[in-house]
């Protein structure tokens, strides 16, 4: 596998917290929709005939859909970032192990990281080069 590859698996992390992160904006919204000001109110009043509940049903079945789409994306994140974990974690360099984890796990810029290892920009690409050919993934 390329460092190029495996970069792009550990970028994964954050993809995924990001994609986790719009989905529950998504459900915030949809509940807004539900349950603010200009929702509809629920009485157990009877109604006169012809009366529509289809706009509550249907955010009810849209929050529904989120909420499943949202605990399949956590599942799915939570494997993702222990796999990812893990890996960094076997390196046997703890200053390789830590510039991976501000790199890929806390998804710091390289300047950030350069400033957290209080290495320079050259220093901190050669340690991080030498932890992509230790880094053991799987496609």
């Amino acid at each position: 596998m390329t460092n190029k590859e495996k970069i792009t698996i550990l970028k994964g992390y954050v993809d995924a917290e990001k994609e986790h992160q719009q989905l529950i904006e998504m459900l915030e919204t949809i509940k807004g929709k539900m349950y603010g000001a200009s929702a509809q109110k629920l009485t157990d009043m009877p109604k006169a005939s012809g009366y529509n509940n289809d706009k509550f049903d249907n955010y009810i079945i849209t929050l529904e859909s989120y909420t499943e789409r949202i605990n399949i994306n956590l599942d799915k994140l939570q494997k993702q970032r222990l796999y990812i974990e893990n890996c960094i974690n076997m390196l046997d360099n703890t200053t390789q192990r830590m510039i991976m984890r501000y790199r890929y796990i806390e998804g710091l810029r390289w300047e950030e990281v350069c400033v957290k290892m209080n290495y320079g920009w050259r220093q901190t690409h050669r340690l991080h080069t030498n932890a992509l050919k230790n880094i053991k993934l799987m496609r």
